[in-house]
């Protein structure tokens, strides 16, 4: 069995590195629907689902979902003060319809379907 060079041995561990960055890095394209409970989302809350890029929010007649990915420059945007912020360039969303409040994103936030099944919110 060949012994392995420090050379040999450096570049598999940047193959490694580079090969789980990529894993994580493409944590929002999981496949199949993503289900929140009920019980986990009041009339008139917003849940962001970080791992999924997903942003629920349930309004007193509907539920609705977003991208939580910035249309701008692909930034995650995060929840303050009851908009979708993106920290990168200050763009502003509307948190239930994804709609542009504020650039430089001039595109909405994606719409993602919805639906629900008894206690279930189904998103995707």
């Amino acid at each position: 069995m060949k012994e392995l060079s420090r050379r040999g041995f450096i570049a598999a561990g940047c193959v490694g590195c580079v090969a789980v960055t990529v894993g994580c890095a493409n944590g929002a394209a999981q496949s199949g629907p993503t289900r929140v409970g009920m019980g986990e989302l009041r009339v008139g809350e917003t849940l962001v689902l970080v791992d999924r890029q997903i942003v629920v929010t349930r309004g007193e007649s509907s539920i609705t979902a977003v991208e939580a990915q910035c249309t701008h420059q692909g930034c995650a945007v995060s929840l303050v003060d009851d908009v979708l912020k993106c920290p990168c360039h200050g763009s502003k969303f509307d948190r239930s319809t994804g709609a542009v409040l504020r650039g430089p994103a001039t595109e909405p936030l994606p719409a993602l379907p919805v639906s629900v099944d008894g206690e279930n919110i189904w998103i995707g």
